[in-house]
């Protein structure tokens, strides 16, 4: 018997290994609703309209209305309605889709996160489901440009632009610069933050200081210069982003034990062996 309280739409929509929508869906007050135990290959992203609910896993979570619930691929999933259960989903799947996931303060163990902007969330959850009406070019475009924005909204809902995107962003900086004379301060500025804060969430997420990881980029990239070039310290040493030829030397020896011409002959006597 078909159940009057589920809607669900499917969709083709599949650009190489990006992104891809396999359906999207709504219940609206089904009675006494058990999920599972299931696993998809795919990940599924489940808001909760109305209800509450427990999640089954090595401990019982509650979760309930404006909660979204994220189903990992192939990870077990078993909850059960505590009263009249609505909610909306959609089941998405591809690389940028995993990468997104890999951002959240999220896990299979802790799959539940609270949506503080839920109107806008549901609003893009409708218009996804509106949009698989028909299979077309045209809708497979829009729903694309969807499910971007169905990330946009969770990625501001998280708040993950402090804590992610600015270290990826920054890191990005000093990958690209690191062998100019760049500062802590003009990437901090660049970020929007205290110089002090950034170096601690920076710090934080990296393992590292950002004063540290420009310093480990310039002493590998300098070892490389001597290791398969015949260019000058001085040279090399403004390759690096320093000045001061002397003071490179300093730094180097420090660092890996070895003069930069020593480490250049020992690296020399290794390649003849």
């Amino acid at each position: 018997m078909k159940d009057s309280t589920i809607s669900e739409r499917f969709s083709e929509l599949h650009f190489k290994n990006d992104i891809g929508l396999y359906y999207c869906g709504e219940r609206i007050g089904t009675k006494n609703h058990v999920y599972g135990p299931e696993m998809r290959n795919h990940f599924l992203f489940v808001l909760v309209n109305k209800g509450d609910a427990t999640l089954f896993s090595e401990s019982s979570i509650n979760f309930g209305e404006h909660d979204l619930l994220i189903m990992y691929p192939n990870e077990t999933v078993h909850y059960k309605a505590l009263s009249d259960w609505s909610i909306s989903w959609v089941g998405l799947y591809g690389k940028t889709i995993q990468e997104f996931v890999d951002l959240l303060d999220v896990s299979p163990k802790n799959p539940i996160i609270h949506i503080s902007l839920y109107n806008e969330l549901k609003a893009v959850l409708d218009n996804i489901f509106d949009a698989c009406k028909e299979n077309s070019l045209v809708s497979n475009l829009q729903i694309t440009s969807l499910i971007y924005e169905f990330l946009s909204v969770l990625m501001q809902n998280s708040k993950l632009y402090p804590k992610t995107d600015v270290i990826k962003s920054a890191l990005k900086i000093i990958d690209y610069n690191f062998c100019s004379d760049i500062s802590i301060e003009q990437i901090a500025k660049h970020s929007s933050f205290h110089p002090a804060y950034f170096s601690r969430i920076f710090t934080e997420t990296v393992g590292v200081s950002p004063k540290q990881y420009i310093l480990q980029k310039r002493i590998n990239r300098a070892k490389e210069l001597l290791s398969v070039t015949d260019a000058g310290i001085l040279e090399i040493s403004n390759s690096v982003g320093y000045e001061d030829q002397f003071y490179f030397s300093r730094i180097f020896k420090k660092h890996t034990g070895l003069s930069p011409a020593q480490y250049r002959k020992l690296n020399a006597t290794t390649k003849a062996e």
